[in-house]
């Protein structure tokens, strides 16, 4: 058995799955934001990675 544990990636990166927690977690960290933030911006742009980004890039302009 290997010492190093490779991470669990979402298949289809495009889309941000929001119904499962390793999910959450996973983009939270690749997004650098917070589980709130997360489903605020799912919220008001959907789920599209790209729209995401977009969204959270235009929110921390704003501050």
């Amino acid at each position: 058995m290997s010492k190093y544990f490779k991470r669990r990636e979402p298949t289809n990166r495009q889309i941000v799955n929001a119904n499962e927690q390793w999910e959450i977690s996973f983009w939270t960290h690749e997004l650098n934001t917070t589980q709130d933030t997360l489903h605020r911006a799912i919220k008001e742009v959907g789920s599209n990675n790209d729209d995401i980004r977009k969204w959270l890039a235009a929110t921390r302009k704003n501050r």
